[in-house]
């Protein structure tokens, strides 16, 4: 990961943008895939269980709504931050 000493705030949310994406996206298509397999495994066992793609595709949505509001909010606010006072604080 870069530093943002010299960065454009535009430079630093994009950034920690796609650093989110990398990872919440990873994390959304393990659970996805780990939904889908258990919905089989139990659908040959117990009635009414059915795979329903759909339902999760729609599910995912709300989620990665989250995890992009929850990054590109403070991001945003950490954009405005000056450097120097955030290095000096610490």
């Amino acid at each position: 990961m870069f530093g943002s000493l010299g960065a454009r705030p535009a430079d630093v949310v994009g950034m920690l943008l796609r650093e989110t994406v990398r990872v919440g996206g990873t994390g959304l298509l393990a659970g996805l895939t780990l939904a889908v397999v258990i919905a089989r495994a139990l659908s040959g066992s117990l009635y009414g269980v059915r795979v329903d793609v759909w339902l999760f595709a729609t599910m995912a949505l709300p989620l990665a709504a989250a995890i992009f509001l929850a990054t590109w909010l403070p991001a945003r606010r950490a954009a405005r931050v000056e450097p120097t006072i955030a290095l000096r604080d610490e």
